[in-house]
Formats: structure tokens, C-alpha cells, sequence
């Protein structure tokens, strides 16, 4: 809170400079008086001056009084409707038996969030659909290039008809004042309505629907939101003040991001974090998942950028975030290099524009 009336100590401070001023420029203007009486007014002069500088040092140590603090909480209001926009974009660079098989890949997820009433023990309840997917992966020194755009009308690759089901699916998240995602709603039904829309036999259905409850299991979307949803202090914060945050992500094996967040400055309602953090992440001697291959994996690295969030609502506005890791996956006793760069932005949209966010406006 900004005190706006003028405090006592700053009244006198005025009244002291006023008379101070007056008395200089009598001093001025006197300089032909006799020794004595400019000597007289001098005095006065150097005398208020003395008591000035003493009203500044009080002043500079009382008007800062107690920093501002600010408190990042996750609270929209029921009815908010917000687009939001995830990309990841990823060079792989491994090396297997020699043969150099990188890969480059593109991830773009659009996601309308409709805000609902809160529980009763207050977490925000989010309506979370899909409204847009854009994929493309490609691995040159194998000829390969997938793709699927849910903006265009081509029919997506056998490898992306799973990702085409992701249009217009629907769950539900629950999420606390401190931004941690509690709980995910309705991924039954959102697979049971993916599966739909996969033409598939019919019995390969049932290890369809399988392989998508694994998938999109709640462990596994609570660690997808994980991303875009950064743990906020449960404290208020000033400017300069640090918070630890530690997340889980499933990248094929565990792997733990943990991060040093500064809050760097505040403007126009807008909360500037400065992230630094390091990744851990091991297959732990269990292999890795969805390989036909028994293998483990071991990386460390690095992830930095910045993320701003509205304080009004707690929603973040826009993040931009470097993920850097290398290490070595080891196949029946090979050890191969693996490096991975990424870059993932999250950046609020309007809602109208969701399902086609690169959409150029007339």
C-alpha cells in the first residue's frame, strides 16, 4: 500500500527547506551588509542547512520503511477463459552403433482453460480442452518425417493418429493457491472418446486403450502441466527474494528438475521469475519405456529462462525456458552419447484464436 498524505516528519522537512531557501536568498541579496549582520544571517543559513541533512538521513531510512512484498497465488476467477499456448522445440543428437540418428521435433499444444467453481477447500477446478496440435519429427539420417497439424485437412501419418484423437478431448484439473496440479478429472472418458475417433479393429481396441491409459495416465498429465504450472512460494515475496522448486518429468525414464526461482522485478501487475535449475534424470538399472529394448539411461543438465505471471490471477502470461541435457544410454553393454536442446515457450493467447494460433489476422 502507497501512503499518499504527507507524514509529519515530511511537513517539517518542507517547512525547514522553505525557510532555508528564504534565508539563502536573503544572504544573497544582503551581501552588502555590514560584517556582523551577514555574518548573523550566515549562521542561521549553515545552522537549518545542519538540520536539513539530518531531516534527509532520517527521511531516506523512514520512507523505505518495509519493502513491498507481493504474493504469487494461483486464483483466477470462476468464468476465466484463457488460451494457452505450449510449445517444445527439440534437436536430439545420439549416436547408435556408430551411425549418427538424430532427431528434430516440434510439439505444439493449444489448450483453452475454462475456469469452474472451486472446491470447498478452495483449489481452482479447470476445464482443460484441446483445441490445437501441431507435431513434426524428423530423423534425417533415416528418411523419416512425421507430421500431423490439426489446422489442416490432410490426413495425419499412421504415427500421429493418436495425437489427431487429442482434438477437442476434455479433462479437468484441480489445482492449489500454491500452483501444484492435485488432481486430474475424466481421462476415462477422455480415452474412451480417442478411441472413437481411432479407426482401428476392433479387437485391437483393447490394447489401444491400454497404451493410452498409460500414456495419458494422471501421473503422467499432472507431470505435462508440471511445465507450465511452476511451483509458486507459499509466502509473500520481495524483490530479489528465492524459492527451490522440484518437479518430476517422464522423459521414457525419471527425471528431476530442480530450480532456483528469483523473483527479479514486478511492473504493471506482471511477476518476472528468473529460473536456474538443474536435471537429473536415470532409468535407475529398470530400462526404458516403450522399448522393446532392456536399456537404461543416465543425463545431468541444465534449465534456465524466465516466467511471467499476472499476480491479479496467478496465471502465467509467458515463459521461455532452456532445457539442455547429455549423457549416455547403454544398450547391452554399448554405451552411446545422447545430447538433447530444448526450447519450450508458454505463452497466453486469446481464446478465440486457440485453435489456430499462428493464424495470420486480416
Amino acid at each position: 500500500m502507497i501512503q499518499t498524505s504527507l507524514p509529519t516528519w515530511l511537513k517539517c522537512l518542507e517547512s525547514i527547506w522553505l525557510d532555508s531557501v528564504i534565508l539563502m536568498h536573503l544572504g544573497q541579496q544582503f551581501t552588502v551588509l555590514p560584517g556582523r549582520e551577514r555574518k548573523g544571517i550566515e549562521m542561521k543559513c549553515n545552522s537549518l542547512r545542519s538540520v536539513l541533512v539530518c531531516f534527509i538521513a532520517v527521511a531516506a531510512g523512514c520512507s523505505g520503511g518495509k519493502p513491498a512484498t507481493y504474493t504469487i497465488a494461483f486464483k483466477p476467477e470462476p468464468g476465466t477463459k484463457v488460451g494457452v499456448l505450449m510449445s517444445m522445440n527439440q534437436d536430439i543428437k545420439q549416436t547408435v552403433q556408430g551411425v549418427e540418428a538424430d532427431t528434430k521435433q516440434v510439439m505444439e499444444f493449444g489448450f483453452l482453460y475454462d475456469v469452474k467453481q472451486p472446491t470447498a477447500e478452495g483449489n481452482t477446478v479447470i476445464d482443460v480442452v484441446y483445441k490445437y496440435i501441431h507435431l513434426k519429427q524428423e530423423i534425417p539420417s533415416m528418411n523419416v518425417v512425421n507430421e500431423y497439424d490439426s489446422t489442416s485437412k490432410e490426413e495425419p501419418s499412421p504415427a500421429a493418429i493418436g495425437f489427431a484423437a487429442l482434438k477437442d478431448a476434455k479433462m479437468t484439473l484441480i489445482m492449489s493457491p500454491g500452483n501444484e496440479v492435485l488432481e486430474v478429472r475424466g481421462i476415462d472418458e477422455m480415452i474412451d472418446g480417442m478411441v472413437k475417433k481411432v479407426p482401428v479393429p476392433d479387437y485391437l481396441k483393447d490394447a489401444l486403450v491400454a497404451q493410452l491409459k498409460e500414456q495419458f495416465s494422471e501421473e503422467s498429465m499432472k507431470e505435462t502441466f508440471a511445465s507450465s504450472f511452476q511451483s509458486y512460494p507459499k509466502t509473500p515475496l520481495k524483490i530479489g527474494d528465492t524459492w527451490t522448486a522440484s518437479e518430476k518429468v517422464d522423459a521414457g525414464f525419471p527425471m528431476t528438475v530442480t530450480t532456483q526461482n528469483k523473483l527479479v522485478s514486478v511492473e504493471n501487475g506482471i511477476a518476472v521469475i528468473e529460473v536456474d535449475g538443474k536435471i537429473v534424470g536415470s532409468s535407475e538399472g529398470k530400462g526404458l519405456e516403450d522399448s522393446p529394448v532392456p536399456g537404461n539411461i543416465s543425463v545431468t543438465g541444465e534449465q534456465k529462462g524466465t516466467i511471467k505471471v499476472d499476480l491479479k490471477t496467478g496465471l502465467p502470461v509467458d515463459v521461455a525456458l532452456k532445457q539442455n541435457f547429455s549423457g549416455e544410454v547403454e544398450f547391452n553393454g554399448e554405451k552411446m552419447p545422447i545430447k538433447s536442446m530444448s526450447d519450450i515457450t508458454i505463452k497466453k493467447v486469446d481464446p478465440a484464436d486457440i485453435a489456430n494460433p499462428h493464424a495470420v489476422k486480416k
